[in-house]
Formats: C-alpha cells, sequence, structure tokens
C-alpha cells in the first residue's frame, strides 16, 4: 500500500463528484475514444499508407521495415518516462498533450519529403500513438474500475475494434483516394486537435479518490472521502519487475504485438502472394474486427472468473494458428476463416493487454509499470515486420518465416501455463513474488 496525495485534477473545469451517475462511465467512454484516437501509429493504419509512401521515397519493403523498426523501438524506449509522467500529472493532462502532440506530427506527416522526416514521423506516431494514447487511455480507465474491470476492459475493447481497426483503415483508404495521403494525414490531425484533446481536457481524470469517489461507483467512507490522502493499493514498478511472472507475461505481450504487426504490416503482399487483391485484405479488417470485438466482450466477463494468464497462452495458441493458415489463405483456409483467427487473437489480446498489469500488480504505481511493459510490447512490434519483409524480398514467399515465426507462441503458451498456478491471481494482498517466483 501506499499513500499518494491528492492530485490538482479535482479542480478540473467540471465537477466530477457531482455527476448524476458513476463518473467511471465518462471516462470508459473518453479511453475509448483515445484508443480509437491511436489509429495513426498503429500498424492497421501505416499499413493502408504503406504503397504510397513506398512510391514516394523510393523505398524497398525491406529498407521500409528496417526504418518502422528502428522508429519503433526509439519511440518505444520513451515510454516508461510517459508512464511516470501519467502518475505524477495526471490522465487529463497526459491524453490532452499527446492528442495536441501526435496532431502536431500528423501535420508534420502531410509535409515530409525528405527520408529523415519519414524516420521522425515514425518515431512519433509509434510514440504518440501505438504507445501514449493506448498507455493513457488503458491506465486510466483501469484506475476508475476493479471488481468490475474486466467486463468494462471487454466492452472497450469491442467498441474500440469496431471503430479503430474495423472503421479506421476503410476511412483512411477512403481519404487517400479522394485527398491523397497527404490530405488524410491533415484530416486525421484535425480530429486530434478539434476532437480528441479538447474532450480530453474536458472529461479526463485521473483516480476516483481524487474526487471523493471510489472504484465501481462504490460509496467511499466519509472520513477517506474528506481526507488529503487516500491509500492505493498495489506494487512499485521496482516491486512488480522483481517477479518472474512480470517478464515471461511480458514477452508474452511482446511476442503477440510482434507477430500481430508484423501479419498487419504485409497484409496486401500476403494477400497478393495468393493471388488475392488490396481490396480483399483491406476489406478484411471487417470480421477481424467483428471477430476481435465479440472475442473481446466474451473474454472481458472470462477475465473476472479464471486467471487473465490463461487467456494470454490462449491468445498465443490462436496466433500460432494465424500465422499457419496465412500461409494457406484460398488454398486450404478460406479468407474468413484466416479472418477468424487473427480476429479471435486480437480479441484475446486487447483484454488481456488491457487488464493483466493491474490485476496482477494493483493501481498504485500503475501509470510506470505499464510504461515499462508497453516499451516491451511497442518494441516486439518493432521487430514484427522485418523477418517477413526480409524473407518476402529474398524468397519471393512470406510462408518459410510464417512457419518458423508459428513455433515460438506456441513454446510461449506452454511456459506461461506452467507458471499460471503459481500466479497472482487478481488480489494485491497476495504476494507476486511467493507466487509467481522472482527473478
Amino acid at each position: 500500500m501506499v499513500t499518494l496525495a491528492m492530485s490538482q485534477e479535482r479542480s478540473g473545469p467540471l465537477s466530477v463528484a457531482s455527476f448524476p451517475f458513476f463518473y467511471g462511465w465518462v471516462v470508459m467512454a473518453v479511453g475509448t475514444l483515445g484508443l480509437v484516437a491511436s489509429s495513426p501509429g498503429q500498424t492497421y493504419a501505416i499499413s493502408i499508407v504503406l504503397e504510397p509512401l513506398l512510391e514516394e521515397f523510393g523505398l524497398s519493403r525491406t529498407v521500409f521495415a528496417s526504418l518502422y523498426m528502428v522508429a519503433t523501438l526509439a519511440g518505444s524506449l520513451l515510454l516508461p518516462s510517459m508512464g511516470s509522467a501519467v502518475d505524477k500529472y495526471g490522465c487529463r493532462k497526459a491524453l490532452t498533450s499527446v492528442s495536441l502532440a501526435l496532431a502536431g506530427a500528423l501535420v508534420l506527416a502531410s509535409q515530409m519529403r525528405a527520408l529523415w522526416v519519414l524516420a521522425l514521423v515514425l518515431v512519433l506516431f509509434r510514440f504518440l500513438g501505438q504507445g501514449s494514447m493506448t498507455l493513457v487511455s488503458v491506465t486510466m480507465i483501469n484506475q476508475w474500475w476493479m471488481t468490475k474491470r474486466g467486463r468494462i476492459m471487454g466492452l472497450v475493447g469491442l467498441l474500440s475494434a469496431i471503430l479503430g481497426t474495423g472503421c479506421f483503415p476503410p476511412v483512411l483508404h477512403f481519404l487517400i483516394e479522394n485527398y491523397g495521403w497527404r490530405g488524410s494525414f491533415l484530416w486525421e490531425a484535425a480530429f486530434m486537435a478539434g476532437v480528441m484533446a479538447p474532450i480530453a481536457f474536458v472529461f479526463a481524470r485521473h483516480r476516483p479518490e481524487e474526487h471523493g469517489l471510489a472504484t465501481d461507483g462504490r460509496v467511499l467512507d466519509h472520513k477517506v472521502a474528506v481526507s488529503e490522502d487516500v491509500v492505493i493499493e498495489g506494487m512499485s514498478k521496482a516491486q512488480a519487475q522483481r517477479t518472474l511472472i512480470f517478464w515471461v507475461a511480458t514477452a508474452g505481450i511482446g511476442l503477440l504485438a510482434m507477430l500481430v504487426t508484423g501479419l498487419h504490416f504485409h497484409a496486401v503482399a500476403i494477400f497478393g502472394e495468393k493471388g488475392l487483391s488490396s481490396a480483399t485484405a483491406a476489406a478484411t479488417y471487417l470480421p477481424i474486427a467483428a471477430t476481435a470485438s465479440l472475442v473481446t466482450f466474451a473474454s472481458g466477463w472470462w477475465v473476472e472468473r479464471i486467471s487473465v494468464l490463461k487467456l494470454l497462452a490462449l491468445s498465443l495458441i490462436f496466433m500460432s494458428g494465424s500465422l499457419i493458415a496465412a500461409t494457406q489463405l484460398e488454398i486450404a483456409v478460406p479468407v474468413l476463416g484466416y479472418a477468424v483467427l487473427l480476429g479471435t487473437t486480437g480479441g484475446f489480446f486487447r483484454t488481456v493487454s488491457g487488464v493483466i498489469w493491474s490485476q496482477l500488480f494493483g493501481r498504485k504505481a500503475l501509470g510506470a509499470i505499464t510504461g515499462t511493459a508497453t516499451t516491451f510490447m511497442v518494441a516486439g512490434s518493432a521487430f514484427g515486420p522485418l523477418p517477413m519483409g526480409w524473407a518476402y524480398d529474398r524468397y519471393g514467399s512470406f510462408d518459410q518465416v510464417l512457419y518458423a515465426l508459428a513455433v515460438l507462441p506456441a513454446v510461449l503458451a506452454l511456459l506461461t501455463l506452467s507458471l499460471e498456478k503459481r500466479a497472482f491471481r487478481g488480489s494485491v494482498g497476495h504476494s507476486v513474488q511467493d507466487e509467481a517466483g522472482s527473478c
């Protein structure tokens, strides 16, 4: 446990304590919008603009994948400091600042003509979009929900999958077709600065205790409500990092991010190798998103009843299946079957990555712990495109590397299950060091 002083977020532009219903629902809505607003930095969006960028800068797929990897790694190194900043300054300031910064990065992207500017833009997209927007949004929601956290994150995952993964790529494709890739970046910047940033400033809040409220809409004890100190349970970042389960879970999340990113990044080329059009590849995002939405919603309820580590292992198993299915498109596996497998993987991944750190280590240093873990997740996504792009450029096929990569999640799933019986099971009162092992 730790005693935290009340932050200055209590005096924001909106009265939270007197809101007509539990303010956690507002936080959930803002966090969901934040996850959708992370799309410019997500691989599913970058994959849509990939071909125009390759043509504009005259790059091979391997060179761009290498540049993407370096940019993603560079962006990931900044995330621990962002996580600490969230704990120090609160989610409202963090989410507003990140929204405005991402708007600026999108404006810069619309004007880029030099290769070094493209590299800088990719760093900003990955740090601000994929990394920071996701980190702040998920942390904020987790601060307001505890006993109902699984089902809330399931609902958040369902909505963000539909609006983000499902709707954003077709909308971006439409913008590129009608306004060019430069114009599409300006439209995205207008959304970030004109919609996301104002909503974050007015409605985002850090912790319910800072407003005399408690998680899940429970009534906070009057003596605590009027106190200037609030007791928050959980581990410090250093304590969490001394546990074996932290590193096993981080490896699982990082590997999933790596492999899902690789499949999305090269989606058009993977489909093209099997004689399928780019339009088919883009259209596949809809059933992927639909499946991910349903699985995320259902797994949000399951994670309140079973260990989050079991869901992590299940996600890794489906990841292996998705990689193998990608080698058999329209030969043994229909496009819809592949979409369902990849969507199921993504659905479990959304739920697991959304709740695992708060469920295992509590809310005390949630921003810092999530920031460190997100660094590995973003870094993992950096390596996804490179081996697949290298294999395609060298052999003219993705099949060999996809088969090889399918072994990794299967092995890690077995390791995760072997540790699950000793792992922390969602109560901060238990010792993760004792139950999960330390390292």
